[in-house]
């Protein structure tokens, strides 16, 4: 019997999302609360559901993981002058010195994802990555896959 390429996918996930919690460890974070911090750092003071859109995750986790954040000394949350309803996220002076740790922690993971593979074939990957992200990305919100 023949693997999937779902298959393959979830076993590459799980393998990645592993290393990244071995990494992480030491900061005491996970992956998800370490792509947030990374969206703050990109995008400035973020509102909780825009942190949650970008990280595709539920608002209640989101809440969750960025009460430890805060907890820790990593974010602030305030509540939005505009919107009383809603909460703003940003970098503490804390949590923006371990940017340089996190990219560095990426840029680790991104090596090993490829470790194997020759450039050319890094290339092929990363192109064939691109149409499959773009294909899927067109037909999330659609029932295209129903018809």
């Amino acid at each position: 019997m023949s693997t999937s390429a779902l298959e393959l996918f979830a076993q590459i996930r799980r393998s990645l999302n592993l290393l990244a919690v071995n990494a992480l460890k030491p900061l005491e974070i996970g992956p998800k609360q370490m792509v947030m911090l990374l969206e703050m750092d990109r995008y400035g003071e973020l509102s909780c559901g825009a942190v949650a859109r970008r990280t595709d995750s539920d608002p209640a986790a989101i809440s969750r993981a960025l009460g430890a954040l805060e907890k820790a000394g990593w974010v602030a949350r305030s509540r939005d002058r505009q919107d009383k309803r809603q909460w703003l996220v940003k970098l503490s002076a804390s949590g923006k010195k371990r940017i340089p740790q996190l990219r560095r922690i990426v840029e680790i993971l991104s090596s090993e994802f490829v470790r194997d593979l020759t450039r050319a074939e890094v290339e092929q990957l990363m192109h064939l990555m691109g149409v499959i992200a773009s294909g899927l990305k067109g037909r999330v919100n659609s029932d295209e896959m129903m018809r």
